[in-house]
């Protein structure tokens, strides 16, 4: 039987206080660092962890899911501008 457990973990944020999505607005540095510190230390039997981050959380969830990463030793990713994402100019 497989025992690898599986972390779901949701960064969410306050609806009504954002406006605009194409940056980060708040800073949540430290609050990345505990969730960071905390994932590191998880029992060896967690296999997965699957982190969703809404853009309320900090403006914008690419940079913060990237920067989630960087603080977990795995190598951050290249955000492509909305555009970009579709092959538009």
């Amino acid at each position: 039987m497989d025992r690898s457990w599986l972390v779901y973990l949701r960064l969410l944020g306050d609806q009504s206080q954002q406006i605009s999505f194409d940056r980060v607005l708040h800073d949540v540095d430290e609050d990345l660092q505990r969730w960071s510190d905390w994932l590191a230390g998880l029992p060896t039997e967690v296999q997965t962890v699957l982190a969703f981050v809404n853009n309320h959380y900090s403006g914008h969830s690419p940079a913060t899911a990237s920067a989630l990463r960087r603080l977990l030793g795995m190598e951050g990713v290249q955000i492509p501008r909305q555009g970009e994402l579709f092959g538009s100019p």
